[in-house]
């Protein structure tokens, strides 16, 4: 008998995740999210590039069977497992973008087949691998604690302010608007409040407690100083961990995740790690996806900027294509 969050294979749809089960033996219905969207090509909206991902179906009339242990076991060290471990009933998963063609879209705006590629490298690694180094070199672990220590709290504001105003090749970091890290410096107007700020960014970045209890704390202390916005709450630790932590801009974000068929129903204006994990599962789920399509992505940069390339808006004048 099938279960919700059962694991089953469809010989027309392929591998899914049952969602919901209704009505009795003779009419029951299962809603089923499927990985691959071949099977359910009928249902594609061809205007808006959306496929239908849950399917509802009879299970006993169908060719449709509940995976065996072996099978799971394959399936878990699958790449599509991180996104249908993710799926749950409350979500809505009814709809998804292909991240298939949505890496093909970034190989020809971008003129490239990998993360290596010159225009690429040029125009969206160089500047961010340069920010990343500066940041490590005036945020030190080591260095944020004495300078804690030592209560040299003016040397602490200039680090900040000279990690986002370091200049590469003649221009300034542009993930975040200029003006955020001015006002979010502007806010710490007194010893009190700059020896939180500091205490509580070095925890989140190096410290050893649970990481969503440390994230939570970084979002109270810069709400506390009225910055808790989802670009201050990420960048830095972007920017310092890029092997791990991924930069929330929010509707580049929110489109990356519904592109990969994560569900984006749970989004606030207001960070919280809820979102941020998934966020942070998603960029997992995107970097092997890129990886198994040739891309060779290094790290969470050029997920960002793979993110970033690949929202509607994007467009680069066709600057990959010039001599």
């Amino acid at each position: 008998m099938f279960k919700v969050n059962d694991y089953v294979i469809h010989k027309k749809f392929g591998i899914g995740k049952i969602l919901e089960i209704s009505g009795d033996r003779a009419g029951m219905k299962a809603k089923i999210f499927f990985i691959d969207s071949e099977g359910s090509i009928q249902a594609t909206n061809e205007k808006e590039k959306e496929y239908v991902r849950v399917i509802s179906l009879n299970p006993k009339l169908q060719f449709l069977r509940e995976m065996n242990n072996e099978e799971v076991e394959k399936l878990e060290l699958s790449t599509d497992f991180l996104l249908l471990d993710n799926i749950n009933p409350e979500n809505d998963n009814t709809h998804y973008k292909n991240i298939d063609e949505a890496i093909n879209g970034f190989k020809k705006e971008l003129n490239t087949d990998s993360f290596d590629g010159e225009f690429y490298v040029a125009d969206e690694r160089n500047y961010k691998i340069y920010f990343h180094e500066n940041a490590k070199k005036l945020l030190d672990k080591e260095l944020l604690l004495k300078l804690l220590d030592e209560k040299n709290y003016k040397q602490l504001l200039e680090n900040l302010k000279n990690v986002f105003s370091s200049y590469f090749e003649g221009s300034t970091q542009n993930l975040t608007h200029y003006l955020e890290p001015l006002k979010m410096q502007d806010s710490l107007d007194s010893e009190e409040k700059i020896e939180t700020f500091f205490r509580a960014l070095h925890n989140v970045l190096y410290g050893t407690e649970n990481f969503e209890n440390r994230f939570k704390n970084w979002i109270d202390v810069l709400e506390s100083i009225g910055h808790a916005k989802w670009t201050m709450s990420t960048i830095l630790l972007f920017i310092i961990h890029p092997d791990k932590y991924m930069y929330v801009k929010p509707k580049t974000t929110q489109n990356a995740l519904e592109v990969s068929g994560f569900s984006v129903h749970n989004y606030s204006s207001l960070p919280n790690y809820h979102f941020y994990s998934k966020v942070l599962l998603c960029s997992k789920f995107i970097f092997e996806k890129t990886k198994e399509a040739g891309l060779n992505p290094k790290d969470m940069i050029d997920i960002q900027s793979f993110m970033w390339c690949i929202r509607p808006e994007y467009d680069n004048d066709n600057r990959a294509y010039e001599d």
